[in-house]
């Protein structure tokens, strides 16, 4: 896939169901044009929880390398 806004949108829509059922939440902000990388927001319990480092790498990232091969990471924002 083609990595542009609305892919993105799409593709964090499919895990964002399993962030919402710990009491978080998933916002896609920006993917860095120069650089490929994506941006995100993690809110709601995410932002107290020890475990979101985890859930950015192995869960998000993890769902976006996948998905788009050029992607080259992600970052989250504040």
């Amino acid at each position: 896939m083609e990595l542009t806004n609305r892919n993105v949108m799409e593709s964090l829509a499919e895990i964002a169901p399993y962030i919402e059922a710990d009491g978080g939440f998933l916002e896609f902000v920006e993917i860095e044009e120069d650089t490929k990388f994506v941006k995100v927001r993690l809110g709601g319990a995410c932002t107290s929880c020890a475990m979101s480092a985890m859930t950015l790498k192995q869960g998000i990232e993890k769902k976006l390398f996948q998905d788009f091969p050029d992607c080259n990471g992600v970052i989250q924002v504040i």
